[in-house]
């Protein structure tokens, strides 16, 4: 297979154990993962947390930032920060924060949508939507938050 081939397989993976277990197969796997490590790793994360890993990552970044510094420093811009190896703990914390998201969906969904499903039955475009709004809400209160 072509190296290409190769990192769009790659790119695909389930979850970071299955992409750290398909490196170990092969050294030609393990050379096009350490040609494009961080492409093939913020695809990973974008497949698996879904279309709203920047906001969950802009939030877990802001988060840290603010625990860091002091009062009156000035908020850096996380955005413009290269993504992406991150550690496990990093991984766990967006997983979760993802995990509280998808019970706001599912409580959103069962309350406007339908009362019969516990699970969301939003499409996806609305799905995105709401998650978008709900890190929107999340930054918000993490950058004013009441003392």
């Amino acid at each position: 297979l072509s190296d290409d081939v190769i990192e769009e397989i790659l790119k695909y993976s389930s979850s970071y154990s299955t992409l750290l277990s398909t490196i170990l197969v092969a050294k030609p796997i393990s050379r096009v993962y350490q040609t494009h490590p961080k492409s093939i790793l913020y695809s990973l994360y974008y497949h698996v947390l879904g279309p709203t890993f920047p906001q969950a990552l802009e939030l877990y970044r802001r988060r840290v930032c603010l625990e860091q510094m002091d009062d009156h420093a000035l908020f850096p811009n996380v955005l413009n920060d290269p993504p992406i190896i991150m550690t496990a703990y990093e991984r766990r914390s967006i997983q979760h924060t993802e995990g509280i998201v998808t019970e706001l969906e599912n409580l959103f969904s069962f309350r406007h949508v339908d009362r019969t499903s516990v699970v969301s039955q939003l499409d996806s475009q609305e799905s995105c939507r709401f998650r978008r709004a709900v890190y929107r809400i999340m930054l918000y209160n993490c950058e004013f938050h009441l003392n």
